[in-house]
């Protein structure tokens, strides 16, 4: 029987707005997944984005999804491609629907975040971190 995975919760944690004025457009994301010791059977991806627009505005944002397992997270599958890749890609339409609906509710045309490929992403980590080690 294979683990069963279930996003059950997206929140944010921390969220700055400021109204400033930007000479372009900038966008900036960074994810990763967490593991707790107390909570063996979840996992988290946390979020950050920074984004800056010609509309003379900016925000900070920490957004994280939360994930539940019918098993025990083990180092195998901390270690597995899904906490980095599958994971990220199943909650980020839940994090750009609430840029875009948070930018348009806030008076401004509504933001829709790029798709991102997550695979390319991890794909890229690997490779630096394959380099790093054959440094050492």
């Amino acid at each position: 029987m294979t683990m069963q995975i279930q996003l059950v919760n997206t929140s944010v944690d921390n969220f700055e707005f400021n109204r400033v004025q930007v000479e372009e457009d900038d966008f900036q994301l960074e994810f990763s997944p967490a593991f707790s010791e107390e909570e063996v059977d979840s996992f988290l991806v946390r979020f950050k984005v920074e984004f800056k627009s010609k509309q003379s505005y900016q925000f900070t944002l920490i957004y994280v999804a939360e994930f539940k397992t019918n098993e025990l997270v083990k180092d195998k599958f901390k270690k597995s491609p899904f906490p980095a890749v599958n994971a990220p890609a199943i909650a980020f339409p839940f994090l750009r629907s609430f840029i875009s609906m948070f930018t348009l509710n806030a008076g401004f045309d509504a933001v829709i975040l790029p798709s991102i490929n997550f695979q390319a992403a991890y794909n890229d980590k690997q490779k630096e971190k394959n380099i790093q080690d054959s440094q050492k």
